[in-house]
């Protein structure tokens, strides 16, 4: 228990007692501390109560003021230091009081003509509460003012740091913030944002996006993915609690990563080490370690006991044949490259540990589709654009690995062209390649036509470019034959497969204007480009996610357009390219994931005889125009 010694005033011994105590709504400090109703313990004893306090133990706001002692002079209780208090703190505290009060928008800024007398009533209530939560010395400052703006406007010339110097030491504390120096996300979260209050209180403007580039720089190398998945978000979604949210759930799978790798091993070598150093091996003539442990000669590979997984050694591969009879060690035999294990379960860790697929109904769908837009196969599904496909899927937002290593790319080359109105009034054509990977039928390039109106696309696959020709004849006469109308004109660039006057004679005969584009200057063909990068992309998700040869592109392209062709795409009707341009609805109920098993069937004609099987396995490639 601590008294106050005498105030400022003078009064007889005769005093009343007044005991302030540790209570639940505030502790006995805050009775000396300066702010709104703050300064009770003092106040008191400026009128002469004698005050006696309990639980004192001081404050981390002061120095001075550790504990209160009778002994020392009585000033020195009443000098409290401003600066060993946040003024911004300070600032908080008070700008939430006079909002309590209903007075804080005098202090926000000046009176102007059009404010009435109750704005002078808050002003003058404002004043009264800066004045009862400031020291005499601070009061010195302001006695001349007439406002709580001027106050305001006032401290913060003096208290508020905005020094280069100071920003520019907040700015390297700030980047000593290293996720990789916590073991818990959350305190480095706290110091992080430590470090930012301190930055903005030093005078810095600290936008959004600077702080989720300081957070960025934080990360550890086994964290630049994150970085990668915020750079495919729109600019609104780019905020750092996004990225929060990214940084717990890796560390999470990374704790959940330690924690199961410990109870990963199928199978646990069991032998015992001996302890005692005095033996000498009879194998290797070393002492420590009897010849059973020798890790030389015909004995390497046994006692490790302690391990639950080790590299093999030996000559050549090693193979392993298993044996369920009996406990034992890892054991050579006297084959080459053949060992046998005889291996058991740890009866007292005997866990049983499966893999289960959490793929989504949406991304499944995104990957059978050939990695289509997430976005388009919504409105496939909302509008049932195709038969099969559910009314409903997830509307959570999901990031496809795949198809961001595979579909990266800069952004459009914006021209001036007009689009068509109806089907074959436009027709865009380009080649693409060589290919450095030769097809299985010796093909180096693709040639695509596609529709501007519907963006149905049709591809060929040739060996030589002198096949453009013939190409471009089947096609337009294939066309016709559908749909009865003829091409109008075609787009292409200034490559010698189409400059030439093959094909400007066979244009003439049909009436098609051949438009070309400047040379060198491919975006002009913008959409046949893009949709062969499409073609591409999309190619490559096929590939990557079948793990077949690379020789095998032609089919993989060939299975790309016919599910663009199937898929929404960027139309002026909200349908798929096959139903604009032949006004008949698609199905993917033959679809199936890219590179799937199926079964052949063989025809009897080339069974041998009646015990021959009737179907071979192979791997899904793609797709014909009977489905």
């Amino acid at each position: 228990m601590y008294r106050i010694p005498y105030g400022k005033k003078s009064f007889p011994d005769k005093r009343s007692l007044i005991y302030l105590q540790h209570g639940i709504l505030a502790s006995s400090a805050d009775w000396v501390l300066p702010g709104p109703r703050k300064g009770f313990a003092y106040i008191l004893a400026d009128f002469g109560y004698d005050v006696l306090m309990s639980n004192v133990r001081g404050t981390r706001y002061s120095r001075k003021h550790t504990y209160l002692d009778p002994e020392r002079h009585s000033l020195e209780f009443w000098h409290f230091s401003w600066h060993e208090i946040d003024y911004n703190s300070w600032k908080l505290r008070i700008f939430r009081f006079l909002q309590f009060k209903r007075c804080k928008d005098v202090v926000m800024r000046p009176k102007s003509g059009t404010d009435n007398e109750s704005w002078d009533d808050r002003d003058i209530q404002a004043i009264n509460y800066i004045y009862s939560a400031i020291s005499n010395k601070q009061l010195e400052y302001i006695s001349e003012l007439n406002s709580a703006y001027e106050i305001i406007q006032k401290f913060d010339e003096m208290y508020l740091k905005k020094s280069t110097a100071l920003q520019i030491v907040c700015r390297h504390n700030l980047e000593t913030v290293k996720l990789s120096n916590y073991s818990d996300t959350s305190l480095y979260f706290d110091d992080f944002e430590k470090a930012v209050n301190e930055l903005k209180q030093a005078g810095a403007a600290v936008t959004e996006q600077e702080k989720l580039n300081y957070m960025l720089k934080s990360l550890p190398q086994n964290y630049s993915h994150i970085g990668d998945l915020i750079d495919v978000l729109p600019m609104k979604e780019r905020t750092v609690e996004y990225l929060k949210s990214k940084i717990k759930l890796k560390s999470m799978e990374e704790k959940s990563n330690n924690v199961s790798n410990d109870k990963s091993n199928v199978f646990q070598a069991e032998a015992k080490s001996s302890s005692d150093k005095n033996y000498t091996c009879f194998g290797c003539g070393k002492p420590g370690h009897l010849k059973r442990d020798c890790r030389s000669g015909s004995n390497r590979g046994r006692g490790r006991g302690g391990f639950s997984a080790f590299r093999g050694r030996g000559r050549g591969q090693n193979n392993f044949r298993n044996f369920h009879r009996g406990r034992g060690n890892f054991q050579n035999t006297n084959h080459e490259r053949l060992y046998k294990m005889r291996s058991y379960i740890n009866e007292e860790k005997s866990q049983a540990y499966m893999c289960k697929n959490n793929m989504t109904l949406k991304e499944k769908l995104h990957r059978t589709l050939g990695h289509i837009n997430f976005n388009n196969l919504e409105k496939m599904c909302k509008n049932e654009v195709l038969d099969g496909l559910p009314k409903e899927i997830e509307s959570e937002y999901l990031k496809c690995a795949t198809c961001i290593e595979n579909k990266m790319h800069n952004l459009p080359f914006h021209n001036n062209r007009r689009r068509a109105e109806d089907i074959l009034e436009i027709v865009h054509t380009d080649l693409n390649g060589p290919h450095q990977t030769t097809g299985y039928e010796g093909e180096k390039y693709f040639l695509t036509f596609i529709d501007d109106y519907s963006k149905l696309t049709k591809v060929y696959c040739i060996q030589t470019k002198t096949e453009v020709f013939d190409c471009l004849v089947q096609y337009v006469n294939e066309i016709q034959n559908l749909t009865g109308k003829m091409i109008k004109e075609l787009r292409c660039d200034n490559g010698k497969e189409y400059i030439n006057s093959r094909v400007f004679q066979f244009a003439k005969e049909k009436g098609i204007i051949i438009k070309p584009c400047p040379p060198y200057v491919h975006e002009l063909n913008g959409t046949a480009e893009r949709y062969n990068r499409s073609l591409m992309d999309m190619g490559r998700c096929l590939l990557s996610e079948a793990k077949i040869h690379q020789r095998f592109w032609p089919e993989i392209i060939k299975a790309a357009a016919y599910l663009k062709n199937r898929t929404l795409t960027n139309t002026i009707e909200q349908k798929t390219p096959y139903e604009i341009f032949f006004k008949q609805k698609p199905s993917v109920k033959n679809l199936r994931k890219y590179g799937s098993k199926v079964f052949v069937r063989i025809p009897e004609e080339k069974r041998r005889s009646k015990w021959d099987k009737k179907a071979e396995i192979g791997i899904l490639l793609g797709y014909t125009d009977t489905g």
